[in-house]
């Protein structure tokens, strides 16, 4: 027995996604495995994705076809709750929905108030704000030694699909397609940021089983942390890279 390093957890992702997408007849046989793999947690972000023959690999995988040289990279520390608290309690307001109040667990993560105790946190929705505090934390994630993307598609899961999903259902991501860009997630985080957060959490409650009531007034974070990071890992403005999924053909993507 033992715990999964976070190397094995990003290939044993890709995997799953690659076998799933066979599964359903999305990719053929020959392509099995040339789908890349993003997973977002709380406390780490994977990125994973097979490379050509030769190449400098992180791992290998044996697939029907032969051994595939595997680029894997775990970030510890830049999982969606780890990048959260590493906010100032000024920057987490400004990606709180407008007028919400954090939960009060939360509002444990930064000293608000030295003298008087803990106060509440009250969102004000200020997208650009919220997207230059997330930029600053990501400075820190740097990998030269990951290898360019283009030309590769990936699959998004995990709380990158659930943010999407959310900003689907609230009416500010295109629905039904095949994939989303850096540029559409911006937008939607933008739009999630500046509704005002009572209003959005009487719209959404219970519109999504993926999103619990409380976590409704942070998705303008979820989704502009998620529009960053892709930027930081190298996929451009309007690639069309990424496909956001909770499920391929009735199974459940998540690992």
């Amino acid at each position: 027995f033992g715990t999964l390093s976070g190397e094995d957890e990003g290939v044993f992702g890709w995997l799953a996604v690659n076998q799933l997408m066979l599964q359903a007849q999305k990719i053929t046989p020959a392509q099995l495995g040339e789908v890349g793999a993003l997973d977002l947690g709380g406390g780490s972000t994977q990125i994973t994705f097979a490379l050509p023959k030769g190449g400098s690999a992180v791992a290998s995988a044996a697939l029907p076809g032969g051994a595939v040289p595997v680029f894997t990279h775990s970030h510890l520390g830049f999982g969606n709750k780890q990048v959260l608290a590493a906010l100032s309690s000024d920057e987490a307001a400004s990606c709180l929905a407008s007028g919400a109040s954090a939960s009060s667990e939360a509002a444990k993560r930064w000293e608000l108030d030295a003298h008087s105790g803990s106060r509440p946190l009250t969102g004000r929705g200020d997208y650009a704000r919220c997207s230059t505090a997330v930029s600053r934390v990501l400075a820190g994630l740097v990998d030269e030694s990951q290898p360019p993307l283009e030309g590769r598609e990936f699959v998004a899961m995990s709380l990158f699909y659930y943010g999407a999903h959310f900003a689907q259902l609230a009416g500010h991501l295109r629905t039904g397609a095949a994939s989303i860009s850096v540029r559409e997630l911006r937008a939607a985080a933008g739009a999630l940021c500046a509704e005002d957060g009572a209003s959005l959490e009487a719209r959404m409650a219970g519109a999504d089983p993926l999103t619990p009531t409380e976590a409704i007034r942070w998705r303008c974070f979820d989704l502009t942390y998620a529009a960053a990071l892709l930027t930081r890992y190298g996929f451009r403005e309007d690639d069309s890279a990424v496909q956001f999924m909770g499920q391929i053909d009735g199974a459940e993507v998540v690992h």
